[in-house]
């Protein structure tokens, strides 16, 4: 009996066995079926992914010179850039296709074409590049050998001139003649010895201009680019690149460093530079401009203007909007503004042309500057604070004087009204002159 329930437990055990290794086999045959279901399924995403984006890819035309032609779907936002410090130039046409071009002064050049699928939507990429990037680095690798051989050959050659003059130099040191006995030594003339002329320098053989230009710098692209005057443009960023738009209906932000900015008959407008000088004309929205060095000028702007300059003028001409200036260096010119104004400079003067509306605010300050005001002869009227403390003060109205303190040396304040006195006035100079002046009406500057 014994025997025969130890051969049962054994059955039982072997069973129990034969069971676990069934279910391991089954365990991994059920992973192995997943994996590759899980492959299956990612291989066709991917499959699918690429037809549609096969089928999404812009349709791009290129002509014998090189132009690039792609149609642009509405709502697509556009991204403009360069490979190098070229310029980019945008116009906007009445056309619904894109058209642009890269020249450098090699040639004709390369625009790349792509789009970018983005939370906000897609974005047609248009980016100028060299005609033939892998040749280009070989023509540019070539140069920079051949002008390291034309270099090393040039210092072995002065090394050899310098060799030639020290053993030149040698042998006359060995060749001096027998000094005669003194009683046999006849008198010495006093003769001044012949200069001896210098040995002409061995020319450095000068670098072709390609050459040099290739060893110093790439080459420039320069993108040129007509658009749909409503499409949407994203950020454009450059360096060292100077950025010319025309005709665009759209917002714009730009950001530069070293680079110059022109912009006429845009929309909203926002540039930000580290360097370069800036210049808006005829644009319908807000303008909002901000560069640490470098000369800002607007013109004919539609509505409000924000100008920050750290080092450089700014003049702002028929802005109908509210216009806030400021700067530390440069002087700030104001002609005919039509909203209310915020001008400060710290080590410049500020200047104002122009009529004055009714319950206008206008507040012209300088640290160490002058302070001056011109308006027509037939305003109105407004209320003027004018202060300085160091410097004078100067008024052409007839102001009916409510505060005023022109006795001392220092600190002159004078506060008075003229006509209506709805428009408020302060112009303020720490150690300036202080300036209001009037002038005929057809005396006053123009926004032609």
């Amino acid at each position: 009996m014994a025997a025969i329930e130890f051969d049962e437990n054994c059955l039982t055990l072997r069973e129990m066995s034969m069971n676990k290794r069934v279910l391991k086999i089954f365990l991994i045959s059920l992973c192995s079926i997943c994996w590759l279901a899980q492959m299956n399924t990612t291989a066709r995403q991917n499959a699918v992914a690429q037809t549609t984006a096969a089928t999404d890819a812009p349709v791009v035309e290129r002509d014998s010179s090189g132009r690039v032609r792609v149609r642009i779907e509405r709502g697509n936002k556009v991204f403009l850039g360069n490979r190098t410090t070229g310029r980019i130039t945008v116009t906007g046409w009445d056309g619904d296709t894109i058209e642009a071009i890269a020249v450098s002064e090699r040639g004709t050049e390369m625009v790349r074409v792509w789009t970018d699928s983005t939370s906000s939507g897609t974005v047609l990429a248009l980016k100028a590049d060299y005609a033939d990037s892998d040749s280009l680095q070989s023509d540019m690798l070539e140069m920079r050998r051949e002008g390291a051989e034309i270099r090393r050959e040039a210092m072995e050659a002065r090394r050899a001139e310098r060799q030639e003059r020290r053993e030149e130099r040698e042998m006359r040191s060995f060749e001096l003649p027998q000094m005669p006995p003194a009683s046999n030594m006849p008198p010495t003339p006093n003769t001044t010895p012949t200069p001896q002329p210098s040995p002409t320098p061995v020319p450095t053989p000068a670098l072709p201009a390609q050459m040099s230009m290739a060893l110093s710098r790439p080459f420039e692209i320069h993108l040129e680019v007509k658009l749909p005057r409503n499409t949407e443009i994203d950020v454009i960023k450059v360096v060292r690149s100077d950025v010319e738009v025309t005709g665009i209906t759209t917002p714009l932000t730009i950001s530069g460093d070293r680079s110059s900015i022109v912009l006429k008959q845009v929309g909203a407008v926002e540039v930000r530079t580290r360097s370069g000088n800036v210049q808006v004309e005829q644009a319908s929205g807000l303008v909002d401009v901000v560069t640490t060095s470098g000369s800002i000028r607007v013109k004919n702007a539609g509505a409000d203007v924000r100008a920050l300059s750290i080092n450089g003028a700014i003049e702002i001409r028929c802005a109908r909007g509210r216009v806030d200036v400021a700067n530390t260096d440069g002087p700030i010119e104001l002609v005919r503004v039509g909203g209310d104004v915020d001008a400060n400079a710290a080590n410049s003067s500020v200047h104002f042309t122009g009529a004055v509306r009714q319950d206008g605010r206008y507040y012209l300050k300088s640290m160490s500057g002058s302070v001056e005001m011109t308006l027509p002869a037939n305003n109105q009227g407004f209320t003027a604070a004018l202060s300085t403390y160091r410097g004078t003060i100067e008024n052409d109205f007839p102001l009916k004087i409510k505060q005023s303190s022109e006795s001392g040396a220092l600190n002159h304040r004078t506060v008075g009204r003229f006509g209506d006195g709805r428009a408020q006035i302060t112009l303020d100079s720490f150690e300036g002159l202080v300036k209001l002046s009037r002038v005929a009406p057809n005396a006053m500057s123009s926004c032609n």
